[in-house]
């Protein structure tokens, strides 16, 4: 498990805990299939690290535009990643390919192609599958939620009511959106569902 918290990122594997990170404003982190933990900075879209097993830092070059990056996600197959960018004009939201050196550890993140996001304030970004992404944006009527296919159409969802906290994806294709009370709903469709778990914190199992 990679966990995320006021204090950095620490990565945890049975009983044994390493903090690999201790940087401020670190965005919450994402693993690969590979053990590859990836850490994004906040104020610096150019710095992605991806740390190996042991801890071992391998910088990520990225040519992301400038912004606060809020999410920064990397894709179910391991093959792509994602990146939400709160810009002067407002949220971005770009997928990229990950590059790789021969002995599979990550090097680089191929042009970023920009898909449709939520607007208001950005709060995240998550990974649906293979192919769909999904965005949250807290507007003055509630959070609006954009799923978007990478490459294809992009499906504006209904908006909940409260305010939004942190959005994954869930199974089946669905998105778990976490609100601010804690309170986790459920869409697989045209409409929320109460799941009736309040959570902390959503996570992503590989």
């Amino acid at each position: 498990a990679a966990v995320g918290n006021a204090s950095g990122v620490v990565v945890v594997r049975g009983r044994d805990a390493l903090r690999v990170d201790a940087t401020e404003g670190l965005v919450p982190p994402t693993l690969d299939d590979l053990g590859f933990v990836w850490v994004g900075q906040g104020g610096d879209t150019s710095r992605v690290t991806a740390y190996g097993l042991g801890g071992d830092p391998h910088q990520v070059t990225t040519t992301l535009p400038r912004g606060r990056l809020v999410a920064f996600q990397v894709s179910r197959d391991s093959t792509r990643a994602l990146a939400l960018i709160d810009t002067s004009d407002g949220p971005a939201l770009y997928v990229m390919a990950i590059v790789r050196s021969g002995d599979r550890t990550p090097t680089g993140l191929g042009p970023p192609v920009r898909v449709q996001a939520a607007t208001g304030d950005a709060v995240g970004a998550a990974w649906v599958n293979d192919s769909d992404v999904v965005s949250v944006g807290q507007t003055e009527t509630g959070p609006e939620v954009v799923r978007s296919t990478v490459g294809g159409q992009s499906t504006t969802l209904p908006k909940p009511d409260g305010t939004a906290a942190s959005v994954t994806g869930g199974s089946g294709g669905s998105v778990l959106l976490r609100m601010s009370d804690g309170t986790v709903l459920q869409s697989t469709g045209g409409r929320w569902d109460t799941t009736g778990v309040t959570a902390d914190v959503l996570g992503t199992q590989r």
